[in-house]
């Protein structure tokens, strides 16, 4: 932590750099806690005593205790009560510290959470972090969450070559309808969703830049109807 800014780069044993942050879920409500897992992707078993996870990399907010070994291909998870601290629902970054207070370990970093939906790697120990379809605290990971409604579609770079023609399409995957109100684009398109507005089951939502400005084109929306988006 900190660097070595103008001097020889520091170089020592990681003993813990097989140990990833596999699972956290941080959007509860009673009986359900807040809980982060740790995996052990290597060979060997690894000591963890006096280990540090926090939310805030100014303060060691929990003390992983004496003792505690993981396994090769070994899960150990922690929950709120016992750490004393929960995480933030709206998103904020974990830090996986070693004994010294010297290095981060691993640190994950992530946005506005589902109420009861945990994240993790997929398959354990995997690069990329994904919603999953159950909790699993010290255990394997269980398969990636398929959202009811996804984005289908995007038109980014129209042939016409004017910017009021791009679109983003959405797709309600499920057999029924889902209410969108209020859902909102967050990255790369900011734009809240009308209260009312539905999608159909196996149906599409097309959010343009200019409605006014794209040609008319039809979409299935429910069981084979269709409908003209002007």
């Amino acid at each position: 932590m900190g660097g070595s800014p103008g001097q020889t780069e520091t170089v020592g044993p990681n003993p813990y750099r097989t140990v990833v942050i596999n699972e956290f879920l941080s959007h509860t409500d009673p009986p359900d806690f807040d809980f982060i897992e740790l995996f052990n992707y290597s060979t060997s078993a690894v000591d963890l005593s006096n280990c540090f996870l926090t939310d805030d990399p100014t303060t060691n907010r929990f003390v992983i205790p004496s003792n505690t070994v993981i396994q090769p291909q070994g899960f150990v998870y922690f929950d709120e009560t016992r750490m004393g601290f929960a995480l933030s629902a709206a998103g904020e970054t974990i830090y996986f510290k070693d004994p010294n207070n010297t290095r981060v370990i691993d640190a994950v970093r992530f946005g506005a959470q589902e109420n009861g939906v945990s994240m993790g790697r997929y398959p354990d120990g995997a690069a990329g972090f994904n919603r999953l379809q159950t909790k699993s605290p010290g255990a394997n990971n269980g398969r990636r969450r398929i959202p009811e409604v996804v984005i289908n579609e995007i038109m980014y770079d129209p042939v016409s070559g004017d910017s009021a023609d791009q679109y983003v399409e959405l797709h309600n995957r499920t057999t029924d309808s889902v209410d969108l109100s209020r859902w909102s684009f967050t990255d790369g398109i900011k734009y809240t969703i009308p209260i009312r507005t539905t999608i159909p089951a196996d149906g599409y939502l097309v959010i343009a830049k200019n409605a006014v400005a794209l040609p008319p084109f039809t979409c299935r929306i429910g069981s084979g109807a269709a409908a003209q988006f002007i």
